[in-house]
């Protein structure tokens, strides 16, 4: 990755990690709903390793459910 790419994955590792934390999700909860390892989550979170799609998709509907106020999404096969 170049220093760009790394500071573009800090940035937006640093913004999922802070809607995880307002949303009071664990770092274990949501990668278990990623289906990932929960240290994979973490070095996504802190822009070390590059977000594979799906990650992506299902991070983003966490966002979603956070802006209505949901719980969380339960079935993340809508999302993929």
């Amino acid at each position: 990755m170049t220093e760009s790419d790394l500071e573009l994955y800090g940035i937006v590792g640093k913004m999922f990690r802070e809607i995880r934390e307002s949303n009071g999700h664990t770092l274990e909860y949501v990668s278990n709903f990623l289906g990932i390892a929960p240290k994979s989550l973490q070095r996504y979170e802190c822009g070390e390793r590059k977000m594979i799609n799906d990650c992506k998709k299902l991070l983003i509907a966490i966002i979603i459910c956070q802006k209505k106020e949901e719980t969380f999404c339960q079935n993340k096969q809508d999302f993929i």
